[in-house]
């Protein structure tokens, strides 16, 4: 099986045999949420608005001749959190998903002046904190997933094609390209305001898809409980 349409057109230009191929989800779409520990609920009070935040590291990656200096798109995402928190007198979470993202992400928290750093956490853990947030700044593309697990939106900094590839599939707001010229904090915050007007109707859309991939995964756990008893 393949996760998405964009890895079968990839193996069809590399002229690999496809046939017997079934494109299904990412396997992490199926990951239940957890209940929170005590430690992390008593740093989300009730009553105050939350959007989740996720940065990774981007030197060493090739990301093509066109691409945009990291510290450049960091700025970028810094000074749209500053912006997005003060205008809806919300808290950002800055979230790491791997131990390479916890000193990143307190870099750009202290930048930004607003919200905190959460501990690294378990992925279900990450999918309840990404419940109580309106939606989700991203980089990872597991951010992406686990806020669609939430029911909770993401506006996605797609750095990689798969990121893309995710947000689109998965029904989330259009992806921003960072290496595009029109990448900018007027272009972060423009997509969370037009989020914003049709939240309801957003979310909706993205739990009613959400439970169709989560559904096309069942074929990947037929396939690896045939694998394993096979053995």
């Amino acid at each position: 099986t393949l996760r998405d349409p964009d890895s079968l057109e990839l193996l069809e230009e590399m002229e690999c045999e496809t046939d017997g191929i079934a494109i299904t989800a990412d396997a992490a779409i199926a990951t239940e949420p957890l209940p929170l520990p005590e430690s992390i609920l008593k740093r989300l009070p009730e009553g105050r608005e939350y959007f989740a935040v996720s940065v990774r590291p981007l030197k060493g990656l090739n990301r093509g001749e066109r691409a945009r200096a990291p510290e450049e798109i960091y700025e970028t995402v810094v000074s749209a959190v500053r912006v997005i928190a003060d205008r809806r007198n919300a808290v950002p979470l800055f979230i790491p998903f791997a131990p390479e993202d916890v000193g990143l992400c307190e870099k750009l928290c202290r930048k930004a002046e607003r919200g905190f750093v959460l501990p690294r956490m378990r992925a279900g853990h990450i999918i309840s904190v990404i419940e109580k947030c309106s939606f989700t700044l991203g980089m990872r593309l597991h951010s992406a997933v686990f806020s669609s697990i939430a029911g909770v939106p993401a506006i996605m900094i797609a750095y990689d094609p798969k990121v893309a590839a995710f947000a689109k599939r998965a029904y989330h707001p259009a992806p921003l390209d960072p290496d595009r010229e029109d990448f900018s904090m007027r272009a972060i915050v423009a997509s969370a305001g037009a989020l914003y007007t049709n939240m309801t109707a957003a979310r909706s859309t993205l739990r009613a898809r959400t439970a169709e991939l989560r559904r096309l995964t069942e074929a990947d756990k037929v396939i690896v409980e045939a694998l394993y008893n096979a053995k």
